[in-house]
């Protein structure tokens, strides 16, 4: 079953289960709305798919009513968020409703996922375009080091350097710019770090594509004032960055390698 028509049933029991409707409830509903609401659907497949649900926990039965186990849905839908398929937030909202703390979970969750979903594609864009030695020199610090203020490790740079340290900052938005989320942390190893480069990955219907790069010094610049302010403390900024100030593909060396 595609993504797009999983979400389509999802989002059809979610109607269905506003009432906390009792198995005769739910079977009455899908006969009645079933075909209208998700083309070509029948009341059988709507029970199987309400099945799966509750074997997967993510439906529960409380007293011979259905209702959601908010708790599992977090794990439950982040693959369907991370890979960015329309109509998954519209599908949570009508599972939410009211519920705006439930929803803020799932940003959370979805952009850790989509978060390190990006940094994954980065990798195998970097692998590609890298002999087999270089390959065993990309190193992706995140899985093992938080803190360090940038994701990935790779051969090669823009200058003379043999590494070049990369955030990766990984956006669903379409348009000309580029949005993000900076933390004070990967900021003060920016401007500590010359071989420092923020990478922006965008991620499509059909899959991710490399935005390009930003040099620490164009990064800076990009940055509002409180950045910069002494006396200011924070935590996390927003950036917008025009996508034309991002240079293209991944820094230096990496495309020499193909030449």
């Amino acid at each position: 079953m595609s993504g797009d028509r999983e979400l389509a049933l999802i989002g059809f029991i979610a109607r269905a289960l506003r009432q906390k409707p009792s198995r005769a409830d739910f079977v009455r509903f899908c006969m009645n709305h079933a075909w209208s609401a998700v083309p070509g659907a029948h009341r059988s497949e709507c029970e199987r798919k309400l099945g799966e649900l509750r074997r997967q926990g993510v439906v529960m039965d409380v007293d011979g009513r259905f209702t959601w186990n908010k708790e599992s849905l977090v794990e439950f839908f982040a693959p369907f968020l991370a890979d960015g398929i329309p109509g998954a937030w519209a599908t949570l909202a009508e599972i939410a409703g009211s519920d705006k703390e439930f929803l803020r979970k799932f940003d959370n969750a979805a952009q850790v996922a989509l978060g390190a979903a990006g940094e994954e594609f980065v990798i195998r864009y970097a692998s590609e375009r890298c002999s087999s030695e270089l390959q065993q020199e990309i190193i992706h610090v995140s899985k093992t080091n938080d803190a360090a203020g940038y994701d990935i490790r790779i051969p090669g740079g823009d200058s003379d350097f043999d590494t070049s340290a990369l955030e990766v900052k990984t956006s669903v938005l379409p348009g000309e710019s580029f949005s993000f989320y900076i933390s004070r942390n990967e900021f003060e190893v920016c401007r500590k770090t010359a071989n420092w480069y923020l990478v922006g990955v965008r991620r499509l219907e059909t899959g991710f594509e490399i935005v390009g790069y930003l040099t620490n010094d164009v990064l800076s610049e990009a940055l509002p004032d409180i950045a910069l302010a002494p006396n200011i403390l924070w935590e996390t900024l927003r950036v917008q960055i025009e996508q034309f100030r991002f240079r293209g593909g991944l820094p230096g060396l990496l495309q020499e390698v193909m030449n």
